[in-house]
């Protein structure tokens, strides 16, 4: 039997209106692995309104980017579950991922 703590800490729509879900067992890997992204708040506002969204059909990954003015981007990767469902999987600060932008601010 697993221990794991497997609660929604939220569930937002994106821009395309994508269900996107986060869970708490995906915010202790955040937390340990990219003590970078300090909030909830940010991964939220990052899956609601980002400046790109990209598609790694080879990853089965949608990427929210936002740039800031140092052309690193916050960015929030996600395993797609279907074409109105994602899961988040983890959030770090990089280089703009590669993708295929399949949406634009």
């Amino acid at each position: 039997m697993s221990n794991k703590d497997n609660s929604i800490i939220f569930t937002v729509r994106d821009p395309m209106g994508v269900t996107v879900t986060f869970y708490t067992e995906q915010w202790s890997h955040i937390q340990n692995r990219h003590p970078e992204i300090r909030t909830v708040g940010k991964i939220r506002s990052g899956a609601q309104n980002p400046d790109l969204i990209l598609l790694d059909e080879e990853r089965n990954t949608r990427i929210y980017s936002t740039i800031s003015p140092t052309s690193l981007c916050f960015n929030v990767f996600t395993r797609i579950v279907s074409e109105t469902e994602c899961i988040i999987k983890t959030s770090y600060i990089s280089p703009l991922p590669e993708g295929d932008c399949i949406w634009r601010r």
